[in-house]
């Protein structure tokens, strides 16, 4: 996972600036580093579903095969009994 990095300083600054105090600004900058720490980003939700879905696509493909075999065995035994 990767962490979203804020300028924490400026952060506070600027809430300051912007009429909260002290402590209110620092509490919601300690509530959005601690926040963020749970954030992922789009390669790692990527990697984790591709690790997650390629045992199920490798299920897919042999059954995809398994039913192919199957139906040319049943054509071969049309052809046979009719040809």
């Amino acid at each position: 996972m990767s962490t979203l990095t804020i300028d924490t300083h400026a952060v506070i600054k600027r809430l300051k600036v912007a009429g909260f105090t002290d402590t209110q600004a620092d509490e919601i900058v300690e509530t959005l580093t601690i926040a963020q720490k749970d954030l992922v980003n789009r390669e790692y939700l990527d990697y984790k579903l591709e690790k997650e879905f390629n045992p199920i696509k490798l299920d897919l493909m042999a059954l995809k095969t398994t039913v192919a075999a199957i139906l040319a065995g049943v054509i071969a035994l049309i052809v046979k009994a009719y040809g």
